[in-house]
């Protein structure tokens, strides 16, 4: 449909022609009856529904506009679109006037009204496209509508498909204001070591707990790269006026509060200070001074249970070889027989020999029945 100018709209019309200029603004559709005199309107017969201007195209002599979509929603009966009409902004720049009116009745192409029905019967969403004449009018333009009620399929499915932000969401808005933009192994925590070492608690926040870990984890590589660290802290005495010793420079020395960069753990090996190393024979003891003189740490003790069967009512040796050879022959072995079931036996049972890897022990029974016992015989060695 092609609206016709009204005499408001020819007013205009002919200003813009002589400089002004055509600002318009909505477009309304009505069911009114044909005017006598449309260039007399103001406004339609009877308007029924109003909607803003989505687009404005120029033509030789005339623009395009296009209506934001409009629905039947707030129809109170079906609407028989008979008139249209065009409004523009008066020469104020305030009040809006009917620039042109068309009515399917004045139409000369013959056009016949489209009716829209009620919802109840489907919702309807549509546009209206009409041409309004301008003549060779240069300022023409249109307040555009701030959206049209329904977004095209090919729209939607754009903004749908446009990952890159596009309605320019800021992380804080979401929540991640204070959440770095990184991958997670790229990270960068900060903390602050506490000043003693304290155990992780479960729940406590990751800044803590890195505190407490990277204290821990220089205690430690201080302790790895300390070689001395156990000597320094070792107690300053041991029975009487014994002290632990290590080699400093070589040198056996008592340790103290504080040991130099050059001082060694040392043992006797096989009678030699040495100084300590990855690996320690059965022959190696730790020593200490005492009263200036390097002696072996504590005792050597080895104990076990050998079984012995009496033969005869005459001696039956019986040997023990020892777990690991002592440093010397021990100073002391002793034996204390065991019979299975009767307690008031009370054989003979010594040693004969023993040297710092075993020793040979006999027992003898002169009771008349000793050939078919069996003892068990539980002994130890001290050096």
């Amino acid at each position: 449909m092609t609206p016709k100018l009204t005499n408001n709209g020819y007013g205009i019309l002919t200003q813009a022609l002589n400089g002004g200029s055509i600002s318009f603004t909505k477009i309304k559709v009505g069911n009114g009856d044909v005017p006598e005199d449309y260039t007399a309107l103001d406004d339609l017969v009877n308007p029924v529904i109003e909607a803003g201007i989505d687009s404005i195209e120029e033509a030789e002599k005339y623009v395009i506009l296009k209506s934001a979509s409009f629905n039947n929603q707030s129809l109170e009966s079906e609407l028989e679109c008979k008139e249209v009409g065009v409004f523009c902004l008066d020469s104020d720049g305030e009040t809006e006037i009917l620039y042109a009116y068309g009515h399917c009745d004045l139409s000369s192409s013959g056009e016949t009204a489209v009716t829209i029905p009620l919802v109840e019967n489907g919702l309807v969403s549509t546009t209206i496209t009409v041409y309004v004449y301008i003549d060779d009018a240069e300022e023409v333009g249109a307040i555009l509508a701030a959206s049209s009620e329904y977004v095209t399929l090919a729209d939607f499915t754009a903004h749908t498909d446009d990952t890159d932000n596009p309605h320019s969401v800021t992380a804080s808005q979401v929540g991640l204001g204070n959440v770095p933009n990184v991958a997670t192994n790229d990270q960068t925590p900060t903390y602050t070591a506490p000043t003693t070492l304290t155990a992780l608690v479960s729940g406590e926040k990751l800044s803590t707990a890195f505190g407490k870990l990277a204290l821990a984890v220089t205690k430690l590589i201080d302790h790895i790269a300390d070689s001395t660290l156990h000597l320094k802290n070792a107690s300053s005495t041991v029975g009487g006026t014994a002290k632990p010793v290590y080699l400093n420079a070589g040198t056996v020395t008592a340790c103290s509060a504080s040991v130099g960069g050059t001082a060694r753990p040392a043992y006797l090996n096989s009678g030699t200070v040495t100084a300590c190393s990855a690996t320690v024979g059965n022959t190696r003891k730790p020593v200490y001074l005492n009263a200036g003189t390097v002696t072996p740490c504590g005792w050597e003790i080895q104990y076990g249970v050998v079984g012995v069967q009496m033969n005869t009512q005459t001696a039956t040796n019986f040997s023990v070889t020892f777990s690991s050879a002592f440093s010397s022959a021990p100073k002391i072995v002793m034996l204390t027989p065991q019979h299975d079931s009767e307690t008031s036996v009370a054989p003979v049972c010594k040693v004969r020999t023993w040297t710092k890897s075993g020793f040979v022990g006999y027992m003898y029974d002169s009771a008349s029945n000793a050939t078919s016992r069996y003892y068990q015989v539980f002994w130890i060695a001290i050096l």
